[in-house]
């Protein structure tokens, strides 16, 4: 068996590795692989070492990832630094395997060094040199070595504009994703990096902007954004967050691309009502396949005009939420002209869900995912959808009147205990779960008692319940563990709970035993992409896209009153 593993090809290797990519909680398991022999030492290295700082959770691993890049530079910009290290120890040359570039991830890292290595009496503005200095030898040694960087995130403050650096041309000119989040400090910076990076990154295909925490108007980084937007030779996704204003100026570029762009998302902009936004626009993006349009206002939609026969027909993911007065006919026409080959949709915190359930019991019949909120006057409707859509594998089911005062509830604390009786809806959900469903997320504050989920898991014809969550829910019992130990033991990998504090210690380590992961997170888990750690198949951006909700913490940006742009005479043409 050993003389097999030892000549499998490198392909197989590989594959056998990233297999494992989406399983946050299993970076030993992977590290495992490297240590089985020296051909898989020596194929599975660069894997690891793509994005390293992906898996840091602890200052000491920030620690260990810095000090074996340190080793890894050159004895004269070593002796330079002042720096004394054994170079000798490298077995490998791991700035070359990177492909992830993150400056504000290796800042964090320098820092968490110098901190742990220089002696504490050091002056605090010979430190915050050391740490710059540092910072930009690293980086420049990542341009000088690293083969082919495909993903760079910008975020927060940016303090140099790598772009510039020596080798850079070479190594970011294969840059695939571009993900742009700065705020006021590095606003300056990034105007000057976007018109460096435009003369260098010209392959992107998945570009993310937000410009929302920039309060300083600079009309340079918009128009550099443009101009790099529009030097892109194959843009498949963007998804832009911005303010309205800024939005006009973009556009313009990205319709240069509609002709390769199958994934469109936009976020948090306020439209203005004398100006809303065309959604006919999007019908004119032939080959589009994923839509997404969260915490956005003022959009039209008009059923009069003509549109091509061919739009929306590719379309397999959709995806609505929190936007005030969406017109109800774009819905329409992109269910009914996708009705083939749509797989996942999701409307949360709309006012017309009840024409949505309906669209969707009659379009979506071959759906695999749904998304939705709801109220007890819809719960038959949803039943409905249910019913009908015998291929479902995922069923998020969320809050309506949570979701639609979701600004209004960041940061408050809810009331101890569910006001909602959930108890018959559970009971009646069991018995028409379609049977190929594997993720169950209730993310609604309803109370259920333990006779309810057992009569809930004992109805349903579902063979292999993967994932169960219940995010909101407080009072979740060790009672209610068992029937889930009982029904769900050997099959179920995942399960979401809001709290602990009603689960003994014994019982917890006995559910432990049986489930891979069991996580109480106070019900901030928010996600838009509720995959947890499974992972998904398709070739779908979301590894590149997170929506508007963080993954990890599940907390939505901060409520803000957009300023009122009126029609401007300003150009939009940045030739």
């Amino acid at each position: 068996m050993a003389a097999v593993a030892a000549t499998l090809p490198q392909i197989c290797l590989r594959k056998i590795f990233n297999s494992y990519n989406n399983l946050e909680y299993n970076i030993g398991f992977k590290r495992s692989l490297v240590l089985i022999n020296r051909y898989w030492c020596e194929t599975l290295t660069p894997e690891l070492w793509g994005d390293p700082f992906e898996n840091c959770e602890t200052g000491e691993g920030y620690e260990l990832l810095i000090d074996t890049y340190l080793k890894c530079l050159p004895p004269i910009v070593l002796k330079n630094l002042g720096l004394v290290t054994n170079s000798s120890s490298i077995a490998f040359d791991y700035p070359s395997y990177l492909r992830h570039l993150d400056p504000n991830v290796i800042f964090s890292g320098v820092k968490i060094w110098v901190e742990q290595t220089i002696r504490p009496d050091i002056d605090f503005f010979e430190k915050e040199r050391r740490i710059m200095a540092i910072y930009c030898a690293l980086l420049g040694n990542f341009m000088m070595r690293a083969k082919a960087i495909q993903k760079v995130t910008l975020y927060e403050t940016q303090f140099v504009n790598f772009f510039n650096f020596s080798g850079a041309e070479k190594c970011l000119s294969t840059i695939q994703t571009f993900h742009c989040n700065v705020g006021d400090d590095g606003a300056i910076e990034l105007s000057n990096l976007l018109q460096s990076a435009l003369m260098v990154a010209k392959k992107v295909q998945k570009l993310k902007i937000c410009l929302i925490n920039i309060d300083i108007c600079i009309d340079s980084i918009v128009r550099n954004m443009a101009c790099f937007i529009k030097t892109q030779q194959n843009l498949k996704a963007i998804s832009i967050e911005c303010f309205e204003r800024d939005f006009r100026k973009l556009w313009k570029p990205i319709s240069l691309h509609f002709n390769t762009l199958n994934d469109i998302r936009l976020v948090s902009i306020k439209f203005n009502e004398r100006r809303p936004f065309q959604l006919q626009e999007l019908a004119l993006i032939p080959n589009l396949e994923i839509i997404k349009i969260y915490n956005c206002e003022n959009l039209e939609f008009s059923s009069n005009q003509k549109i091509n026969p061919i739009a929306f027909k590719k379309v397999y993911r959709f995806k609505v939420e929190n936007c005030r007065k969406f017109p109800v006919n774009f819905i329409r026409i992109v269910l009914s002209r996708s009705n083939k080959i749509m797989k996942e949709v999701g409307f949360r915190g709309l006012d017309t869900n009840l024409e949505i359930l309906d669209l969707c019991i009659k379009y979506c019949t071959k759906i695999i995912r749904i998304d939705t909120t709801i109220k007890r006057s819809q719960l038959s409707k949803l039943i409905e959808l249910l019913q009908v859509c015998k291929d479902l594998q995922e069923i998020y089911i969320d809050d309506m009147i949570y979701i639609d005062e979701y600004t209004a509830l960041i940061g408050n604390k809810r009331n101890n205990f569910s006001s909602e009786d959930g108890n018959e809806f559970l009971k009646r959900l069991g018995k028409v779960l379609p049977r190929k469903v594997h993720s169950f997320i209730f993310n609604l504050d309803w109370w259920f008692t333990p006779q309810s989920l057992e009569s809930f898991l004992e109805s349903c014809a579902v063979r292999e319940l993967r994932t169960l969550s219940f995010p909101l829910y407080k009072s979740f019992s060790f009672k209610h563990l068992d029937v889930v130990l009982k029904y769900c033991s050997g099959t179920l990998k995942n399960l979401h709970l809001n709290t602990n504090k009603h689960i003994p210690d014994r019982d917890l380590e006995k559910a432990r035993d049986n489930i891979d992961y069991v996580i109480f997170d106070g019900g901030e888990y928010i996600d838009d992409n509720y995959r947890y750690y499974e992972g998904s198949d398709d070739e779908s951006y979301d590894d590149g896209f997170d929506s508007h909700y963080d993954q990890r913490k599940g907390e939505i940006y901060d409520y803000f009153e957009y300023e009122d742009y009126s029609d401007s005479d300003e150009s939009d043409d940045y030739d």
